[in-house]
């Protein structure tokens, strides 16, 4: 599961990671958290953005997870379940049903995370952090928003030059400890063409390519001046709430969520990047067994020594165990549908409730109703879905009349978990909001 990928000395730093002198290795870390929106993970035949981003940060040592999967394609639901460390359904949290309404009170009553829920930024400011969410002004992140100290929103393009300084500014206020959310928009708008013309991929690709190396220009310099600028060490996490397909033309006017409210759940969309990097991480290794970016919370409460929230499981991407990263396996939801990936294989649930939200506890109901127990029922063709991620196919060919005994066993994986860690949370059985559930209507899956 885990390769040594390049053993690094502790003073052997790339010039983009300058180490620093006087680290204290002792004392509680600063954390930065680098969220790419749409930042899909490379596999073959791919456009390689993950690997252009990395390019900048040398070979400095860096934990890489190359089987990472978000826990849905809905980036409101996937920005909920990382900072909780959740899953959507269990926090509970539902998606946006109409994207005409600029509130998030106009929304159902599950689209905003219930107060009692702790996120990270909370666990973290109860132990002397400083918090701070840097984001592009759309609906999903002011549902997160309040929940740090300090939220700024950017509305377009980062001006690097205007916005680094000011988040240094920041890092070097006070003597504790810092925690930095900062997201930054799709690499895929900037390079969106005119949705009436059809665009050519090998330009589509070739530019994404091109913006995701220069993102990693400045991120690359951003890690090293906050490594720089601290006596203690810095533990900087890149990932994605989500992936892309990049065949699908992308309208930079709508909200993430808006885009993405028709997606399936496949690899594109749900396989991310994961990388841990900065002077907290002391060597290198890559790990090819499947994550799920759930676990980042539990990972850095523990290295900052705070108490998990309830209900977390204590997962450690950090840990050279490979029990503590999980059990092997990635689960996913939204609307009317349900993904799990373990070892080579993708099941996709699909439960056919038209414009459903995955927290609606019918999904669970028709999850577990009987299928053939020796070859499918033509019945069962329509509700599952078996992929090879692996395969580099553009259009995944369906396995699943082939591959029926892995469908099966995978299947009662699936259950394992909707009965279990991502069960509907009991607001979701009160009868007002299970009623709101069944009859609200949505623009997409939510």
């Amino acid at each position: 599961m885990m390769r040594p990928w390049l053993l690094v000395l502790a003073g052997l730093c790339a010039p983009a990671l300058a180490c620093g002198s006087g680290k204290d290795p002792e004392a509680q870390p600063d954390v930065l958290i680098v969220l790419v929106s749409g930042l899909r993970a490379d596999r073959g035949g791919q456009p390689g953005g993950e690997r252009a981003l990395l390019q900048a940060f040398g070979e400095a040592p860096r934990r890489d997870f190359t089987e990472a999967y978000s826990q849905s394609v809905s980036p409101h639901l996937s920005l909920g379940s990382l900072l909780t460390g959740l899953y959507p359904s269990a926090i509970p949290l539902c998606g946006f049903a109409d994207f005409t309404q600029g509130e998030l009170a106009a929304q159902p009553w599950c689209a905003a995370l219930p107060g009692g829920r702790a996120t990270l930024p909370e666990a973290m400011a109860a132990y002397g952090w400083s918090t701070a969410f840097l984001h592009p002004a759309h609906l999903e992140q002011a549902a997160i928003e309040q929940r740090f100290q300090l939220e700024e929103t950017w509305r377009g393009p980062v001006d690097w030059d205007t916005e680094q300084p000011r988040i240094l500014s920041w890092w070097k206020q006070g003597e504790g400890p810092h925690l930095l959310v900062l997201q930054v928009a799709d690499p895929m708008s900037a390079v969106a063409g005119d949705p009436k013309r059809k665009a050519d991929p090998a330009r589509v690709s070739a530019a994404y390519t091109a913006v995701c190396a220069d993102l990693g220009q400045h991120l690359a310099t951003l890690v090293a001046k906050l490594d720089q600028a601290s006596r203690r060490p810095l533990l900087a996490v890149i990932t994605s709430p989500h992936g892309l397909t990049l065949k699908k033309q992308r309208d930079p006017r709508a909200t993430l969520s808006e885009m993405m409210s028709s997606e399936l759940l496949d690899d594109a969309p749900l396989h991310v990047p994961l990388h841990f990097m900065g002077s907290d991480v002391r060597a290198s290794a890559v790990i090819d067994q499947p994550v799920e970016l759930r676990a980042v919370l539990p990972t850095v409460l523990k290295r900052a020594g705070a108490a998990l929230p309830a209900g977390v499981e204590p997962l450690d991407l950090l840990s050279d165990d490979p029990s503590a990263w999980g059990n092997g396996e990635a689960y996913a939801e939204v609307g009317d549908m349900l993904a799990l990936r373990k070892g080579r294989w993708l099941l996709r649930f699909r439960g056919m409730i038209d414009l459903g939200a995955a927290l609606n506890p019918d999904l669970t109901t028709f999850l577990q109703y009987p299928v053939g127990p020796v070859q499918p029922n033509e019945d069962d063709l329509t509700f599952y879905f078996l992929f090879d991620p692996s395969n580099p196919q553009s259009n995944p060919m369906d396995l699943t009349r082939r591959e029926w005994p892995t469908v099966l066993a995978l299947r009662d994986a699936m259950i394992a978990v909707r009965t279990g860690p991502a069960a509907p949370a009991p607001q979701a059985m009160d009868p007002e909001h299970l009623l709101e559930l069944r009859i609200t209507a949505a623009q997409g899956y939510w």
